[in-house]
């Protein structure tokens, strides 16, 4: 196999058919599978998976969860399970806009052994699917990226990627610690190679009420962002000077919330692991954060 498209799904049902149709109007030279991770949605989106599956049965795989699993488990569920060369990424609430996308960057890897992964531009729509940012990238994520560009924040948009299959080697636990593990992955990925960078927009990354970071409070996500570069320090320690700073601002940031919301037990508790995380790694950011208040 080719290519599998890597789809993770939950509650999608206005939007699903969309990446799918999208999906399944590639023109391309090779075949490809569609490895479904439904994250036990409770609206339709799984029944019409299942309808798209009666009339694809050779193409799509659905894995329906019997409990809600949250992306970062049904991303990992759902990735063991593609068989492809490459794995294209998807949500299904975004969609894609070229029909040649999977063949222009299957090529691209075929032609192109040092880079691990390749992406193109995208735009932003609203729920109903109307464009309202031309380009969802800046000007200095326009181009190829290293590991050290995407530890520091240069973030491919996850809807346009496509990565060589079997090339990280287990998913640390760490991983299971933060909700978005994008930059994690791509952190991994880029271990063995850089991203390729193709300049034109191919996909659409949709921002609607019901997304997964839509409703969350200022609290949830710092604390992911907090988590997520943790975790980014505990598998690449070495990449410390240019995680630090950035889990400092983030204790700090964090901190104030909890005062303003007067959280004494949560600020005892994220103080204490922003003491402990500087010291294990020789650095004394936490000595700054009184100033900050001023």
């Amino acid at each position: 196999m080719k290519l599998s498209v890597l789809i993770i799904t939950f509650n999608h049902e206005r939007y699903i058919a969309q990446a799918l149709d999208s999906v399944l109007s590639q023109q391309t030279s090779f075949d490809f599978e569609i490895v479904i991770g439904d994250d036990c949605s409770t609206d339709g989106t799984r029944a019409i998976i299942s309808e798209y599956q009666k009339r694809y049965p050779e193409k799509i795989r659905l894995l329906p969860a019997e409990k809600n699993l949250g992306p970062t488990r049904n991303f990992i569920k759902t990735y063991k399970a593609c068989k492809g060369q490459y794995v294209a990424l998807l949500e299904g609430d975004d969609f894609w806009t070229s029909g040649v996308k999977l063949q222009k960057q299957a090529d691209f890897l075929d032609a192109h052994e040092r880079f691990v992964l390749c992406f193109t531009n995208s735009s932003v729509v609203n729920e109903d699917g109307k464009v309202t940012k031309e380009s969802r990238l800046e000007e200095d994520r326009k181009r190829d990226l290293a590991q050290k560009d995407i530890v520091s924040g240069l973030v491919p948009p996850t809807n346009t990627v496509v990565f060589r299959n079997n090339v990280v080697n287990g998913i640390p636990d760490v991983f299971y610690t933060a909700s978005n593990g994008d930059i994690l992955f791509f952190s991994m990925l880029t271990e063995y190679g850089d991203a390729g960078y193709i300049d034109e927009a191919a996909g659409a990354y949709r921002v609607h009420g019901g997304g997964n970071w839509a409703a969350k409070s200022d609290a949830y996500l710092l604390t992911n962002n907090l988590k997520v570069r943790l975790a980014l320090l505990g598998c690449l320690p070495k990449y410390k000077s240019i995680l630090l700073p950035l889990i400092n601002q983030y204790f700090t940031e964090l901190l104030v919330c909890h005062i303003r919301s007067r959280s004494p037990v949560k600020f005892l508790s994220i103080a204490l692991q922003f003491v402990s995380t500087d010291i294990k790694f020789l650095d004394f950011g936490f000595l700054k954060f009184p100033f900050s208040l001023r």
